[in-house]
């Protein structure tokens, strides 16, 4: 996950590898993925995280699938490509929305987005065994055990001197992470010949339809009070900035 201090690390080879409009859409990137936690934090006080999960990806889904009608670009290949459209909206937006959600109850929104690094980690190992050409080396493996040393400095603490809210909202982000790794090595496998836009349109629109009756039956939002202003911001900028800008980018 970008925007969690990297910029700091760049070198200057990777600044001349990169050049200006590749640092430029790393901190586009950065300042799109960055808020995710914010807004979350914000909203899901007030929106259960059901809701929060079908709103983010129900308001996403409707303005990429405009984008694909005014582009005049099939948004959808449903009949090739389903099972990989449902797999990818399960561990890749499904399962980690609703998490970091769930867990930005019980810790902050810094913590959460400190943890979701660990998906690169994860990421890491996962395409070694499951991936295509992408083999461990030796700074890769190294990286991963100081990488783990981090995640238990961080989480240990938190289960042994916090209570046990704490440490499930930690511990539900983790295995988001994980859950995002699982989604991004299969997406690298199995879809590197389908375009990005149709890919997250047909994702999101699964993520849609699984938390439609969960955000129905389970929080009843005809039920609860109207939204605050902060509240609305936080939907709003989740699906505009952090799921559609985000991703596009």
């Amino acid at each position: 996950m970008l925007g969690n201090g990297c910029f700091g690390y760049i070198s200057q080879a990777m600044e001349k590898r990169l050049g200006n409009k590749g640092l430029l859409l790393l901190l586009l990137c950065a300042l799109s993925w960055g808020p995710a936690y914010l807004f979350i934090k914000i909203a899901v006080p007030e929106i259960p995280p059901p809701t929060l999960v079908f709103l983010r990806a129900g308001i996403a889904w409707l303005i990429l699938y405009s984008i694909c009608i005014v582009k005049k670009k099939g948004a959808f290949n449903w009949k090739e490509y389903w099972k990989q459209y449902v797999i990818l909206g399960i561990t890749f937006n499904a399962i980690p929305f609703y998490l970091v959600s769930f867990g930005e109850l019980y810790i902050s929104s810094s913590l959460a987005g400190v943890l979701y690094s660990f998906t690169l980690i994860f990421t890491a190992i996962l395409a070694h065994y499951f991936g295509r050409h992408d083999p461990l080396t030796k700074n890769k493996i190294i990286g991963i055990c100081l990488g783990m040393a981090g995640l238990a400095t961080i989480y240990l603490p938190i289960v042994l001197h916090e209570n046990i809210k704490s440490g499930v909202g930690a511990l539900m982000v983790i295995i988001a992470c994980l859950s995002t790794s699982m989604g991004t090595v299969y997406a690298r496998t199995h879809l590197q010949k389908v375009s990005g836009m149709t890919l997250l349109t047909g994702q999101l629109a699964v993520a849609t339809a699984i938390f439609f009756p969960f955000a129905l039956w389970i929080d009843r939002p005809y039920n609860l009070p109207i939204p605050s202003f902060p509240s609305i911001i936080g939907i709003v900028g989740l699906a505009v900035i952090c799921t559609v800008a985000a991703y596009l980018l």
